[in-house]
């Protein structure tokens, strides 16, 4: 009985130590989480402000300067919408309002007159001393003003071509400036309709 009577304590003793030291490690462990849930609120709260500072666009003003750009863009395209971008037009030629043309077009001479009303499609060719009248419609793939095919024409002559108002000439239609020897011009007349791979040769 004796034995018994001081084991008792001891037992007690040792589980009273090890509730007190589980409560301790419990409260430690709750301070811990404590502390690092508070530093990640300070974190998250230097976080935000840093943000909160930063200069940022609002989208609406960024969308509004977008499309006053698209605007801007739109304006000069419509400034421009008679003439395709891609066109080649020689500088010194004046080329109406009212007429259009289209892409991949290449006008490279100055010599060039183009009339009121005029519809130039894409990949047309013009060039030499080539007058085109009113409401004339030019197909692509049309060359018109080349040198004549004739063996007496000599490089450095002076010869004309001459559309009249209203002419509609197809695809890969060909039409050649005159030669001295005929008189300088090849001339068409008004209302022509000039069929697809039509030649017109050189003078009247």
């Amino acid at each position: 009985m004796l034995l018994k009577k001081q084991w008792l304590p001891i037992q007690l003793k040792h589980m009273f130590k090890k509730c007190n030291n589980n409560i301790l490690n419990y409260h430690h462990n709750q301070q811990k989480r404590i502390y690092n849930k508070n530093k990640h609120i300070k974190n998250f709260t230097s976080i935000t402000s840093s943000v909160n500072n930063f200069n940022v666009e609002p989208s609406s003003t960024h969308h509004q300067r977008n499309n006053n750009s698209d605007n801007e863009q739109c304006n000069n395209n419509n400034n421009n919408r008679h003439v395709h971008p891609t066109a080649i037009i020689h500088p010194n030629i004046h080329v109406p309002r009212s007429t259009s043309i289209g892409p991949y077009t290449v006008i490279n001479s100055e010599n060039v007159i183009i009339g009121e009303n005029c519809t130039i499609k894409s990949h047309v060719n013009i060039e030499g001393n080539t007058t085109i009248g009113d409401d004339c419609t030019i197909f692509p793939y049309a060359a018109i003003g080349g040198i004549p095919q004739d063996k007496k024409f000599n490089i450095g002559d002076e010869t004309m071509l001459d559309i009249g108002n209203s002419t509609t000439i197809r695809e890969h239609v060909t039409i050649n400036t005159g030669t001295l020897q005929g008189g300088n011009i090849t001339s068409i007349g008004r209302n022509c309709l000039l069929m697809a791979a039509v030649h017109i040769g050189h003078d009247k």
